[in-house]
């Protein structure tokens, strides 16, 4: 008694087809980790609670510290016209009085 396992037609184009998706996923897997994971002394860092939130708060950081900055330009160019609009002026203060409110509120 013989048996025979056989493909029937077209499913060998959707095996290739399974495996070469297969392939692609796994080799971006392995593309996005190398770039998501963290290197320290050329090893990869597991990323604790302590870490995530320090990163988290480093982002923050840099958010807010790119607000200032903006801010503080919007505050020169305003100063270093020639007849400075007082209502201008007041609008900038509100909004750089308001950046620093939600800033804070967030952290």
């Amino acid at each position: 008694m013989e048996i025979e396992i056989g493909l029937m037609d077209g499913d060998q184009e959707k095996v290739l087809a399974s495996v070469i998706l297969t392939i692609v996923t796994l080799v971006g897997l392995a593309l996005l980790r190398r770039a998501v994971i963290p290197v320290e002394a050329r090893e990869p860092a597991i990323l604790t609670p302590e870490r995530w939130q320090a990163a988290a708060q480093a982002r923050r950081a840099r958010a807010e510290t790119a607000q200032l900055q903006r801010d503080a330009m919007a505050l020169r160019a305003l100063l270093e016209r020639p007849d400075p609009d007082p209502v201008q002026a007041m609008l900038l203060a509100q909004r750089v009085y308001a950046h620093h409110r939600c800033a804070r509120y967030w952290s």
